[in-house]
């Protein structure tokens, strides 16, 4: 039996590697690593290619199959409008307690909720930096909103807010879904969706003007 040459077992030793890669990575969703990993003329190592390009590519590849998982969630236009409504009225409510506690970073006086907001902010702009900052444009006024209520109302209608505003959000949710979708809301299946919804929203929109048709063939499953 013939061995084989030292460049040839390392050949098959890096075949295996890839493989590995494309298996675990699918899982996770961002199979699109593994093609990175193997090129036309033959296989090469997973650390030729720079680390920094290997992390954008999983992290748009993870975006892009949980945004089709998401739209195929919501094909009905009414539930959509349910989530457009919906959506700020959660965000207001998770900050709104958040910003009765004061903080200091760095000298200057804050409150939790933006330091709290700010790693979803910056994990939705590794995911897709245009929908990121869109949604780091609308953020920004929401906290603006909750501030103001928590500075020229009581703790205890705070909280009473925060009760309102939940049931509300959650209650266009369930109707969204169960009226119009007639499906569960995504989230169940998929508790990442619940950062994917945002995203959604404003792919939807920007699709909609004309921008982002990478992102158009991902929405189709959607009523879009």
């Amino acid at each position: 039996m013939r061995s084989d040459t030292p460049i040839s077992a390392l050949a098959r030793r890096r075949t295996f590697v890839c493989a590995i890669a494309m298996t675990g990575s699918k899982r996770l969703g961002f199979s699109t690593v593994a093609l990175l990993a193997v090129r036309p003329d033959g296989p090469v190592s997973l650390n030729s290619a720079p680390h920094s390009a290997l992390l954008r590519t999983a992290m748009s590849g993870i975006f892009h199959r949980q945004l089709a998982e998401y739209a195929d969630y919501h094909r009905d236009q009414r539930n959509c409008l349910m989530h457009i409504i919906g959506n700020p009225i959660l965000f207001v409510a998770a900050v709104l307690p958040l910003s009765l506690m004061s903080v200091t970073v760095f000298g200057v006086q804050t409150s939790a909720a933006p330091l709290l907001v700010i790693p979803a902010l910056i994990l939705w702009i590794a995911w897709d930096v245009g929908l990121g900052l869109a949604i780091v444009s609308a953020a920004i006024p929401l906290l603006l909103i909750a501030a103001i209520i928590a500075n020229h109302v009581s703790v205890a209608a705070v909280w009473v807010i925060t009760a309102l505003l939940t049931a509300i959000g959650w209650a266009l949710q369930i109707v969204g879904h169960q009226f119009f979708e007639q499906r569960r809301p995504a989230l169940l299946d998929n508790p990442i969706h619940m950062l994917i919804s945002p995203m959604y929203l404003f792919a939807k929109l920007f699709v909609a003007l004309g921008f982002r048709r990478d992102l158009a063939a991902l929405l189709q499953k959607s009523s879009a």
